[in-house]
């Protein structure tokens, strides 16, 4: 039998190379794929003019911008979800001002369980991203609705279940 589970394509955008390999080895290669890096919004920016991506992972600050235009712009000129880290100074007005675009975010340091335990909680976060686009016909955008995942103020999430309480 086939396969047919989605296969997202991704660009994560991140000063450090380390997040870069770091978030390879959490995602799996048959559900994210191509997976690619940009380490500023320059170079984010060239990357999504040259093809489309399904998310975009984007880690704050970045070298020639913070980053939270770019995640507007892509929110508003493209169909990819947008996830934000941010460092926890940040995180409330952010989130206040960025969620109700359709841009999930999270705080920065993340939590080792948050993203590791169990193994599959950063890919199903991941697949929640696509579901607030701006072109998404499943979900309106709005941080109306608790997401379960994080329990914030982040919008609307498909899952009906925490990850991390499945195995």
């Amino acid at each position: 039998m086939e396969d047919s589970r989605r296969t997202y394509s991704v660009l994560v955008v991140a000063a450090a190379a380390k997040f870069h390999m770091s978030l390879r080895e959490m995602l799996p290669e048959d559900r994210y794929d191509p997976m690619c890096a940009a380490g500023s919004v320059s170079e984010a920016r060239r990357a999504l003019l040259e093809r489309p991506f399904d998310i975009v992972v984007i880690s704050t600050p970045l070298p020639d911008e913070f980053g939270t235009k770019l995640a507007l712009h892509i929110i508003d000129k493209s169909s990819a979800g947008v996830l934000l880290l941010v460092k926890a100074e940040h995180y409330p007005d952010l989130a206040a001002r960025l969620a109700p675009q359709g841009i999930l975010l999270l705080q920065k340091p993340t939590t080792p369980p948050l993203l590791s335990v169990p193994k599959n909680c950063l890919p199903r976060i991941l697949m929640c991203v696509p579901t607030v686009s701006a072109t998404s016909p499943f979900l309106p955008r709005t941080a109306s609705a608790m997401c379960p995942l994080a329990r914030t103020i982040w919008p609307a999430c498909p899952l009906r279940t925490p990850p991390w309480t499945s195995g």
